[in-house]
């Protein structure tokens, strides 16, 4: 697949919007292009290729200063700042993965990891269990119903298919 990260929407790459969104934030990129360099911003690359994004999430929680850190997927395109900001506000002394959850569904990106679970993602990496369906529910993941917010299903949308890009972009 194409690097995601250079698509446009509203004039701009999807990385860009994401920059822009959570600009107030501490920022560590993830992404293995070797081209990819942007000034003022940590870039992290994959220690184990072609698994997924479980091992991106780990080397950005080995990276991160805070305990508890959003990860957002840069295809997420309608994630915000303030649907982040309610996700923290579900952040205790658990140490437990936050997410939101929409009609029975939960969202591995779009939700919070504490720094403490990274010995658990080298764990599965090491034993090849790289879905991270299956980390949220065997670490017992806190789940924010999304309806019981103001936000809408949008905010974990994301674009897997051109087709998705087309609709998105209104070009069809």
């Amino acid at each position: 697949g194409a690097d995601k990260a250079k698509l446009i929407y509203k004039n701009k790459t999807f990385l860009e919007n994401l920059l822009d969104e959570f600009k107030n934030y501490p920022i560590i990129i993830s992404n293995n292009n070797p081209d990819m360099d942007i000034e003022g911003y940590k870039i992290v690359r994959d220690k184990y290729e072609n698994i997924g994004p479980i091992s991106g999430i780990l080397e950005i929680l080995k990276e991160a200063e805070t305990e508890n850190v959003f990860i957002v997927g840069v295809d997420m395109q309608f994630m915000n700042r303030e649907a982040a900001e309610f996700l923290s506000t579900y952040v205790s002394c658990e140490n437990r993965i936050i997410t939101f959850e929409d009609e029975g569904k939960l969202n591995p990106l779009g939700a919070i990891y504490p720094k403490s679970i990274t010995p658990v993602l080298e764990d599965r990496i090491n034993n090849q269990q790289y879905k991270l369906m299956d980390l949220l529910y065997d670490e017992d993941a806190k789940r924010v119903p999304l309806n019981y917010s103001k936000f809408n299903t949008i905010i974990l949308s994301n674009i897997n298919y051109p087709s998705q890009y087309k609709r998105l972009t209104g070009d069809n």
